[in-house]
């Protein structure tokens, strides 16, 4: 299969994703992994599909390859964790967190996640800690600002959390949320104290509620704009008990309810709601949302039954029966309701797409074909029904639609807008609730160690060290010659930065009882406290039982290296390749000892001349961080010489480091403007920064300069075909071919346009031209094969 090929996988699968459809984006993203297996990056993508459907396991299972396929790359550990969350697997949660970290400590999006969780379940001052640190290497990062403001006003420091968003607002004027947090934190810091209510009762018991609430309201917005479900619940919960019949009041939290999974304190407040307006048509379907989810399937019925007697065309509760129906297999009456639903809404591709599914899954497709043309009417670029139809013309592959699977309740009058959004992330509700059983059990039994143990390691996983530190220190007291205790103690330590006292608490773990788990801790904080002998020691020590585990080899030869022992380092990581010969960070580290011996013997070159040889030679062995270091040195003594920072651009493009090779390709153009090649590589460069505007700008520049500069005119056409704008980028390869007759790269590129656009005699043709040049090339014979085929 051609790179092209790929790429048109990768854009459909781009297309489906887009679409919400993550069935039909997970089968395009297997057939890319399917040709090439060992590519984390198509694994990592596989799972964040899987992941966004609500499958994972099985985003688990593809997070998981990626990892081992990339074991350095923190990023594909972060999406582990996540998984593994929202899979309530919490200690394999935490295993892949601290993974990340150890990787980069500074990781902002496993910093993100870790602060979120400790701010959704409490701990203000660890999630601000962690949101300091990622503000430490970017301190202009925006969302991270709006995280750190909400910690500090929830904490009532609301001058300092008023700093975070006037800082937002000098980055990014036009932030809204920004501004309206700043004004609450000014309201805060301006409002005078409540008076006591002594002088008219009459007067001041009906004012004073009527402030608090509205200050309730306020403070619940903010809360959930803010990313803390908790908080918004706890302050509507009080919202209710000052204005128990506001309906729009009890909705909002029986939504908030709904979306942290408390079906049956949603139905509560769904069924409060159909008491105070019984006439509601709102109202019963938010209560059918909620039965179903509880698993009250009489209540479900009922209430979407009412709802629908009150107002038959209830578009709400319409869409939300025809999607059940669907999802149980009744797709006939499905589909009469989408029509229904059509009937209302003539221009909304979402029902034609479904009712298009009704149909083929109801074994009508010529019906299924002419609804999907419809939708090709009213959106001609709407990707699902593109899909769709190209299946039912192959009979290859599955239909699909837009409807999501999982449901949320809305209000369909605009109760979101007008007091929360209801938009709720990191949650893990069984944590809490099984945290809240073992509360109920330590009020009743509070001298019981195991209760107290069960208790301190929900408060840990939930990130409330300072509690869990409490409450292992009462199991001690009962029990000082437990060494899980000691353990435990020392883990939380360590979670609140002590590092010396968590020392302490390992070593008494130890002391009573040997563990491996214990002494791998302890590894760990003799390498966090610079103590490299004793981490090695033990790290060697935990060896001898499991020798070829590789986390182990590699935290030994970190200690060795730091020893000052670089060989002992270097066969340390030479086994790791020999058990894991894809294992990227040991042969990266390797590579990195190599350099820094060679440093060690050989002094430098000074001279440009010597360091642009040194940097060719290194470039050659493989050598590219060396070769990257003598250019660089090359192009501060010749600050005006193009030449050297194009190739230190180019190069620092090869590796991956967009915003250096942005920097010097920008300095090669400066000094030579009217330069394609060097405009040409700026584009690129600007391409893989993900700056599109900017790509097309210098690319333009190019062409402007040389209308027939092939690699311009290659990189123009490449962007056309990914794309999908087939006649422009069958324009520049033309152009190409005209000034070199035998391009087979170009021929080959030029089939794919004419094969996509359905000019199959074409494509043929062209093929054939190709293997004129090259009789052996497998892409055209390959290709050539299927277009004969289609053509038969």
């Amino acid at each position: 299969m051609t790179n092209d090929c790929l790429d048109q996988i990768l854009k459909e699968a781009d297309d489906c994703y887009s679409n919400s459809d993550y069935s039909a984006a997970a089968q395009q993203i297997e057939k890319a992994v399917d040709q090439q297996p060992d590519n984390a990056e198509f694994w990592a993508t596989w799972g964040n599909i899987q992941f966004q459907a609500g499958e994972y396991p099985s985003a688990i299972e593809k997070y998981q390859e990626a990892t081992k396929l990339a074991p350095e790359k923190p990023d594909y550990w972060t999406f582990l964790a996540l998984a593994f969350l929202r899979d309530e697997k919490i200690d394999e949660f935490e295993t892949a967190l601290q993974s990340a970290l150890t990787i980069d400590p500074d990781h902002a999006d496993s910093l993100k996640l870790l602060g979120d969780l400790n701010f959704q379940h409490g701990s203000k001052a660890d999630a601000g800690m962690a949101y300091l640190k990622i503000l430490q290497t970017n301190p202009d990062d925006t969302d991270v600002l709006m995280r750190l403001g909400s910690c500090l006003y929830e904490g009532r420091e609301f001058e300092s959390a008023k700093d975070c968003y006037e800082r937002v607002l000098t980055i990014d004027p036009s932030n809204d949320l920004a501004l309206d947090n700043m004004v609450a934190c000014k309201n805060k810091l301006t409002e005078p104290d409540a008076p006591e209510p002594i002088q008219d009762p009459g007067v001041q018991a009906d004012n004073i509620p009527s402030d608090k609430l509205h200050s309730l309201l306020e403070d619940a917005e903010f809360f959930n704009n803010s990313g803390n479900p908790d908080s918004t619940a706890e302050t509507l919960e009080e919202a209710v008990t000052l204005a128990p019949n506001e309906t729009v009041i009890i909705s909002a939290l029986g939504g908030v309810y709904f979306k942290l999974g408390k079906y049956q304190k949603a139905r509560e407040m769904f069924r409060k709601e159909i008491e105070l307006t019984p006439s509601s048509a709102d109202a019963y379907t938010r209560l059918a949302m909620a039965a179903l989810s509880a698993g009250e399937i009489d209540e479900f019925e009922s209430s979407i039954g009412i709802a629908l007697e009150i107002d038959p065309q209830h578009q709400e509760a319409l869409r939300f029966l025809a999607k059940i129906n669907m999802q149980t297999g009744r797709f006939h009456d499905a589909g009469r309701i989408f029509a229904n639903l059509i009937e209302q809404n003539p221009e909304f591709a979402e029902f034609y797409l479904a009712l298009g599914y009704c149909f083929h899954k109801g074994g009508d497709s010529p019906t299924a074909e002419i609804v999907y043309r419809r939708v090709l009417e009213i959106d001609p670029k709407n990707q699902c029904a593109i899909q769709n139809l190209e299946v039912l013309s192959n009979g290859e592959g599955t239909v699909s639609h837009t409807i999501p699977e999982d449901e949320e309740v809305v209000d369909c009058n605009g109760l979101e807008q007008n007091l929360v959004d209801f938009e709720l992330a990191y949650l893990d509700k069984q944590n809490n609730e099984v945290k809240s059983i073992l509360k109920k059990i330590f009020e009743v039994t509070p001298e019981n160690y195991e209760v107290l143990l069960s208790l301190s390691t929900m408060t840990i996983q939930l990130g409330e060290f300072e509690t869990a530190k409490s409450l292992i220190n009462k199991a001690i007291d009962l029990d000082p010659t437990a060494p899980e205790a000691w353990t435990q103690l020392s883990l939380a330590e360590l979670n609140l930065g002590n590092q010396d006292d968590a020392l302490l608490a390992v070593n008494e773990s130890l002391s009573r009882n040997y563990s491996i788990d214990a002494q791998r801790l302890r590894g760990k904080i003799l390498y966090l406290t610079e103590d490299y002998q004793g981490a090695l020691t033990d790290f060697q020590t935990l060896l001898e039982q499991s020798p070829e585990d590789v986390y182990l080899l590699q935290c030994s030869a970190i200690c060795e290296f730091k020893l000052g022992n670089p060989q002992g380092a270097k066969g340390t990581y030479k086994k790791i390749l020999s058990i894991d010969p894809d294992n990227e960070l040991a042969q990266n580290n390797l590579n990195a000892i190599d350099h820094y011996e060679t440093s060690q013997q050989v002094e430098n070159p000074t001279n440009v001349e010597s360091l642009l040889e040194s940097a060719s030679k290194c470039y050659t062995e493989g050598n590219t961080l060396s070769a990257l270091e003598h250019l660089r040195r090359a192009a501060n003594l010749e600050t005006d010489n193009a030449e050297i920072h194009a190739t230190l651009g180019s190069l620092e493009f090869e590796a991956q480091l967009n915003e250096e090779a942005v920097t010097n390709l920008s300095k090669a153009v400066e000094l030579q403007p009217d330069s394609p090649d060097y405009l040409t590589r700026l584009a690129l460069a600007e391409y893989q920064a993900g700056n599109i505007d900017r790509f097309k700008s210098f690319l333009d520049k190019a062409l402007t300069h040389d209308p027939e500069y092939a690699p311009a005119l290659k990189t123009r056409g490449d962007y056309e075909l990914g794309n999908a704008n087939f006649k422009n980028a069958g324009t520049d390869y033309i152009a190409i071919i005209k000034q070199d007759a035998g391009n087979v790269e170009a021929l080959l590129a030029l089939a794919v346009c004419f094969f996509k656009s359905n000019d199959l005699e074409t494509a043929k043709a062209t093929y054939e031209r190709v293997l004129e040049f090259d009789p052996e090339n497998e892409l055209a014979i390959e290709n050539l094969k299927v277009v004969s085929e289609k053509i038969a």
